[in-house]
């Protein structure tokens, strides 16, 4: 893969990455009860922004102390897995109301 197409592709990712945004906020503001909207909103802020502060730090340290990236992969799609069976949980409970 040229750099230039590696760099393409960050281009195209920085300029995606902040829909993520405005996503989260309607699919969480559909799902919070309408008295919740405000609070449910301020919580997974705070969880979103600790997390984007915390995680480079952490894969950082992880990848100092064992020598490979191996350790950091394995833990994020942990991670990944338990948001999907949360989500498929969420699913459930919400198409039940």
């Amino acid at each position: 893969m040229s750099m230039t197409m590696i760099y393409g592709l960050a281009v195209i990712f920085g300029l995606s990455i902040p829909a993520q945004a405005g996503i989260l906020a309607a699919t969480i503001s559909e799902l919070a009860e309408p008295d919740q909207v405000g609070t449910t909103m301020g919580v997974s802020n705070i969880f979103l922004r600790t997390t984007s502060m915390l995680m480079p730090p952490l894969f950082g340290w992880l990848i100092d102390t064992t020598g490979t990236y191996t350790v950091f992969w394995r833990a994020l799609a942990a991670i990944a897995l338990t948001a999907v069976l949360c989500l498929l949980i969420l699913g459930r409970t919400h198409r039940a109301r």
